[in-house]
């Protein structure tokens, strides 16, 4: 298991939010040593994240975790909102 390092919370609520969101992403990113594909991937993937929960969703929050594991590092990125949900999933 991954120990957390460093935990932030960023609101996800309008539209410059979700600028917000990005360039925190890929700072963090930087921090950690990744590439500029994978700082890419992190900052696209948010960006989609941040987007669905302030517009699906009406709006919530992001929390962003820096991982660590003997000599592995990541982040994990968790959004929520306090939307509907999808009423017929399957």
């Amino acid at each position: 298991m991954m120990t957390p390092l460093r935990s932030e919370t960023l609101p996800v609520r309008e539209v410059s939010d979700l600028l917000l969101v990005r360039q925190f992403v890929r700072e963090c990113a930087v921090e950690l040593g990744f590439g500029v594909l994978d700082q890419t991937k992190l900052v696209t993937a948010a960006s989609e994240l941040g987007r669905n929960t302030l517009i699906h969703g009406g709006g919530g929050k992001m929390l962003l975790e820096t991982l660590v594991k003997d000599n592995r590092r990541g982040l994990r990125l968790t959004f929520e909102d306090q939307g509907p949900g999808i009423a017929a999933l399957e």
